[in-house]
């Protein structure tokens, strides 16, 4: 259950908490503060999911780079077997 001073990341800020909820009928609007004074807002149900920019577990950024890793490495071999 997601509550006020819960902990939340962002993908751009970093760590952060619940700041204040705001219940609506189906999902609940959550007001999220984040370092140097930054604040964000998310559905619940999307945070739930882990779908959108604020999520409840960090992700690492090892998975990112790896991506970006792989990509490079597709291009360089589209280019050498184009070349």
């Amino acid at each position: 259950m997601i509550e006020q001073m819960t902990p939340v990341y962002h993908i751009e800020y970093g760590k952060g908490f619940v700041l204040s909820i705001t219940h609506r009928y189906k999902s609940n609007l959550l007001m999220c503060r984040f370092k140097g004074g930054v604040y964000d807002w998310i559905l619940e149900s999307t945070l739930l999911q882990g779908t959108g920019e604020i999520t409840l577990k960090k992700k690492p950024k090892v998975q990112q780079d790896e991506s970006l890793d792989s990509l490079e490495q597709a291009i360089m071999g589209i280019i050498r077997g184009g070349g």
